[in-house]
């Protein structure tokens, strides 16, 4: 290995569906970023389920499947912003729809 190689990271991706680890991966995440001053971009894909018909049918309170699903990851996401603001570090988040793989892979060529 080279140790005059330097690297210059600007941007982080960090993908999350929410779960322990994925949570211990952002922190890991937002540690990198402060450390390198980069950008956190944390990232949640809503998965479509089996059953699209369900997905786009509006519920009794007019709202559809997708809808409460986008807007739960949104909270998801916003119970992770206060301890990357309290790091100081840059960070937007972002809820896309999609197979997670994809999806993610999209947004990170993006």
């Amino acid at each position: 290995m080279r140790e005059d190689i330097i690297m210059d990271i600007h941007q982080i991706l960090a993908p999350t569906d929410v779960s322990d680890y994925s949570k211990q991966a952002v922190t890991h995440a937002h540690e990198l970023a402060q450390t390198f001053g980069a950008k956190l971009l944390l990232l949640h894909v809503v998965e479509l389920p089996a059953y699209p018909a369900e997905v786009f049918l509006p519920s009794a309170e007019g709202t559809t499947l997708l809808d409460d699903l986008e807007r739960q990851a949104r909270l998801d996401l916003a119970h992770l912003l206060p301890k990357a603001k309290r790091a100081k570090v840059d960070v937007m988040s972002l809820v896309a729809v999609g197979t997670p793989p994809y999806k993610i892979v999209e947004v990170a060529e993006a």
